[in-house]
């Protein structure tokens, strides 16, 4: 992770990883939208580039469930929680 610049040392930077992950989980499915045809138009009644639902569930909810985390994970161990669900 760190040589891909994604963690500096123990820690993860986030909102990298946010966005490769988003990355991730939207391009695959724009190719195969492409390829298929249906990216723009053609074939369906809603392309993939006009439907919102897949904005919304790859390239929002994904970045936000990253982010959460590490401000839960911040929160836990600042209430003396560790990882493992024990206390210190």
């Amino acid at each position: 992770m760190e040589r891909a610049g994604l963690a500096h040392g123990s820690r993860l930077r986030a909102g990298r990883v946010a966005m490769v992950l988003a990355a991730i989980t939207w391009l695959p499915l724009l190719i195969l939208a492409i390829v298929e045809g249906v990216a723009w138009g053609g074939h369906v009644e809603v392309p993939l580039l006009r439907d919102y639902l897949p904005y919304g569930q790859f390239l929002i909810a994904v970045p936000v469930l990253v982010l959460g985390q590490r401000i839960v994970t911040r929160s836990l161990s600042e209430n003396g929680v560790r990882r493992e669900g024990k206390r210190r």
